[in-house]
């Protein structure tokens, strides 16, 4: 049983905290009561790491020494009973105004608070907080995390701002009803009063301004400062103001095969600007016909990008007897670069593609086992390779249709950068089989594996997937001076060539050791790397480079040769 209590930084109790136990077993949530105590009972012998959220308060993880940490683990041997004690730091929080451009409160402006962090294998700015302004522009976010913060404001451009997009939208509407109209007669009125809104439109339409998001200090769109806070902080006088500038209507037709239901295609704007934090990807309905807008679009370098993950009903002939059943319609996808500088984008035509094919050829090199004779059960996919700024990737993972020598194909893959993943069905991670592991998977000389696979607009071909029957291990003990077992540091495994520093990178590993300080790195690739401990790290830092770079001083080199198990014992000072 695992038992404790939650105060604050006051030493008051924190009752209703929640508090989350994760190691053994699927993780057990609690609350804690009036003397913010809590229990969590029925615990097999093991290793937990225990959590604590209030509102209002940091989240914490016991042990922990830095913010979002993992914590320290509280080792439980059968019938023990354990108490722990935690402390919730006060949330920071960040308060301001936001005012229009005449100096006036800006009233339910939308602000969110992005925070650096970790993600990916990546530093990049997150939402962590977000409130709305009052009457009096006012806004306060708190409940924050420590850390480094940029402020963005929002005012949405909601609705026609003039005449002229007044009778636009309006025509928007018929052109849609046009479309589902139930008798011949009804689409003759609407025909009618379409050319009647047509003809209201004013032949130059006048500019049309809106509110283009800003970040803190505000000196331009795209410029923003982070602030700093800690546990328990609070930043008053983080006002922003707002301005005026010309927004567009963005509008076109997608072009796809006849018969598609196009209703079912999404298509969006992402901002490419990094330096914007403050603007949600937009998305516009697409009608029947493949005609979308959008509407009051601030200016910026926007990504146009349209995916159809199913091609929805399709009239398709039935099939003759004894032919295969009708395929599915294809995954579509489209996309294009576009600026938006304050004068409308209309007529703009997006071809909708296939996606492309990946396929190659799934090989066993066995040196002790029989390679499977039936590789139909094989299981070949790709995943994306990191978040997509564009939004356009496909999410999950594409699969493979392997057959029994091996051929894979995996078809309509949208354009990105991906990871490659093989296995026998039935079996769970790496792993290729009983004795089998995933080794390699080449295309034109890259490892797939090391690099991602980046796919464009055209076919790859070629790719060798490679499964042996040996693996590379690398165990050892971590203890101090005195041979103590030391459990609270995580052990760090990073190759020596830098080429391997990327995201998310396979050669880049981390783990804790167990109760008697015994660690195990499995399933390594061979080459040279280096060995260290880090106590309590962020998650994710070990893929920054520069982190990195300033561990070879305090590492050990360590080489692996293909198939070695070797050991390695570590010793802290």
């Amino acid at each position: 049983m695992l038992t404790g209590t939650v105060t604050t930084f006051g030493g008051q109790p924190a009752a209703g905290a929640r508090v989350t136990v994760s190691g053994e077993g699927p993780p057990r949530t609690t609350v804690t009561d009036v003397r913010g105590h809590f229990a969590v009972t029925a615990l097999r012998a093991g290793r937990y790491y225990v959590s604590v959220f209030k509102q209002g308060y940091v989240s914490v993880s016991y042990g922990q020494r830095r913010v979002n940490s993992q914590g320290t683990a509280v080792p439980l041997t059968d019938g023990e009973t354990r108490e722990i004690a935690m402390q919730l730091p006060r949330g920071g929080v960040i308060t301001g105004m936001v005012l229009d451009e005449r100096g006036d409160p800006a009233v339910g402006a939308s602000v969110r608070a992005m925070r650096f962090m970790m993600m990916g294998g990546e530093r990049r700015p997150q939402q962590s907080g977000g409130d709305t302004t009052d009457d009096r522009g006012i806004y306060r976010m708190h409940s924050l995390q420590p850390g480094d913060y940029a402020v963005c404001a929002t005012l949405r451009n909601m609705g026609p701002q003039n005449d002229a997009q007044r009778i636009q939208s309006e025509i928007d509407m018929v052109r849609r009803m046009i479309t589902t109209a139930p008798s011949a007669g009804a689409r003759q009125q609407m025909q009618t009063r379409l050319a009647d809104l047509q003809g209201q439109l004013p032949a130059q339409g006048e500019p049309v301004n809106g509110y283009a998001p800003v970040c803190f200090p505000g000196s331009s769109p795209n410029a923003s400062t982070t602030i700093p806070v800690a546990a328990g902080e609070e930043k008053t006088g983080i006002d922003l103001q707002l301005f005026l500038t010309p927004v567009a209507r963005v509008e076109g037709t997608l072009i796809a095969p006849a018969g598609l239901d196009l209703r079912n295609t999404q298509v969006g704007l992402s901002n490419v600007d990094e330096a914007v934090t403050a603007v949600d990807r937009l998305f516009a309905p697409v009608d029947e016909s493949g005609r979308f807008t959008f509407q009051n679009v601030p200016p910026g370098r926007y990504n146009l990008f349209a995916r159809m993950m199913s091609g929805g009903p399709m009239p398709m002939p039935a099939p003759a007897s004894g032919d295969a059943a009708a395929k599915p319609p294809p995954r579509l996808w489209a996309n294009a670069d576009i600026t938006v500088a304050g004068q409308d984008l209309t007529g703009i035509a997006l071809e909708m593609h296939r996606g492309v094919t990946v396929s190659g050829q799934l090989v066993f090199q066995g040196t002790t086992l029989q390679p499977p004779a039936d590789l139909s059960r094989a299981q070949v996919s790709v995943f994306p390779f990191a978040p997509d700024p564009t939004g356009m990737m496909m999410t999950g993972n594409s699969q493979a249709v392997v057959e029994a020598s091996g051929r894979f194909t995996i078809t309509d893959v949208f354009p990105g950068k991906y990871r490659v993943s093989a296995g026998i069905m039935g079996m769970t991670g790496m792993a290729g089989g009983p004795g089998w592991v995933l080794d390699a998977a080449t295309v034109d000389g890259e490892d797939a594996l090391d690099t991602p696979l980046e796919v464009r607009n055209r076919a790859i071909t070629g790719v060798t997937i490679t499964m042996v029957d040996r693996s590379t291990e690398l165990s050892g003990t971590v203890a101090d001076e005195k041979g103590k077992p030391m459990t609270e540091h995580t052990l760090l495994l990073y190759p020596v060539d830098q080429k391997y520093w990327v995201p998310q990178s396979r050669r880049i590993r981390t783990t804790r050791a167990d109760e008697g300080g015994h660690y195990v790195f499995r399933l390594v690739p061979p080459g040279d790397y280096r060995l260290t401990t880090l106590v309590d790290p962020e998650p994710g830092s070990w893929f920054d480079k520069t982190f990195l770079s300033d561990l070879d001083s305090s590492s050990i080199r360590v080489s692996l040769s293909d198939g070695e198990k070797r050991v390695e014992h570590v010793r802290i000072r």
